[in-house]
């Protein structure tokens, strides 16, 4: 873990952050006085500071704690993760390992951003998650509020020998798959976007995206457009907390402007198309009109059925009497 608690005072200690960096002698002895606790069991965790792993607490104790059973996967990707968002939204406003008072979350939330409207949400996947651990973590989650994303680490990615594009994916995946503003740049003529999904490799520090995934073979073959960097070139999307690739911005305009070109031309063909009913329906109720009036002589100014011309165009006609008196 890289939070612990001073049992005194009550402060947070994030090891990742510069300020405590600083100060290891002196968590080293609050280390030695048992006074940095587990913020998860309340049980003395130990300071580890060695040259190859990144700096981080253990518990002292093996307990049941749920800060215990995390991978090394987990944990790196965990670290990459905080520092990313930290460069992304300023110290103050990052938050790793938050703890919720809500027994459905197996574990505490990777990562939490506090914003001046919704929070965002990370949550990182390093292996398969059960059925009903998967329903809960969904109830859980959505009744935070929150703007989520999810991540799976790179140990989890399966790329098609032929083309790295296809994934082969897992229940749980598929199951945390999500539609993004972004996937409508790779929408095309599909009727529907597809969807998203982020792989971090902790130790490269690379993001790998596949962006307008689409089932290829049922049920676990998936095609998408894959974009993969280094993490320090990707962007954030400051509404969502989504992961942004350089380039993908300017890629989603032009494709919301050429959609919203397209929605102008169907307006205007659907107004075109309603005018020219109208009109119909407005020649069809003058000639039923006509149809009933009887015709009016051009000579005389009779409205008669006794005609031998008849003009349906004006509804105007050359009576017969007229005739018989040398007008035609």
């Amino acid at each position: 873990m890289y939070k612990c608690l001073n049992k005194f005072s009550g402060v947070e200690i994030i090891i990742l952050d510069p300020e405590w960096r600083v100060q290891v002698k002196q968590l080293r002895i609050l280390d030695k006085q048992n006074i940095l606790i587990c913020p998860g069991c309340q049980q003395p965790v130990r300071v580890r500071t060695g040259l190859v792993k990144r700096w981080h607490f253990a518990h002292k104790h093996l307990l049941n704690c749920p800060f215990e059973n995390e991978s090394p996967a987990l944990l790196k990707s965990r670290a990459v993760l905080y520092d990313w968002l930290v460069l992304k939204f300023g110290h103050e406003w990052v938050e790793i390992e938050k703890k919720v008072a809500d027994p459905r979350f197996p574990r505490p939330i990777d990562c939490w951003v506090k914003t001046k409207t919704s929070p965002i949400t990370y949550w990182i996947f390093d292996r398969r998650m059960p059925p009903t651990e998967r329903e809960d973590l969904i109830l859980a989650l959505v009744q935070l509020n929150t703007q989520v994303n999810f991540i799976f680490t790179s140990e989890m990615l399966r790329q098609d020998e032929s083309d790295p594009s296809h994934i082969h994916t897992t229940t749980t995946e598929r199951e945390f798959m999500v539609e993004t503003d972004f996937d409508l740049s790779y929408q095309g003529e599909f009727l529907a976007p597809g969807k998203t999904i982020h792989y971090l490799n902790p130790d490269l520090e690379i993001l790998v995206t596949l962006r307008g995934l689409r089932l290829f073979h049922s049920p676990q073959l998936y095609v998408g457009h894959l974009l993969s960097h280094p993490l320090s070139e990707v962007k954030v999307a400051l509404q969502t907390g989504d992961f942004v690739h350089p380039g993908e911005q300017e890629i989603l305009q032009q494709a919301q402007q050429e959609k919203q070109a397209m929605e102008r031309r169907r307006q205007r063909a659907n107004e075109a198309f309603i005018t020219r009913v109208r009109e119909d329906d407005e020649l069809l109720k003058k000639a039923k009109s006509r149809a009933t009036e009887l015709p009016t002589c051009i000579f005389c100014g009779k409205k008669t059925e006794e005609y031998w011309y008849l003009n349906q165009a004006d509804n105007t006609c050359k009576c017969r009497d007229c005739y018989q008196k040398g007008r035609y």
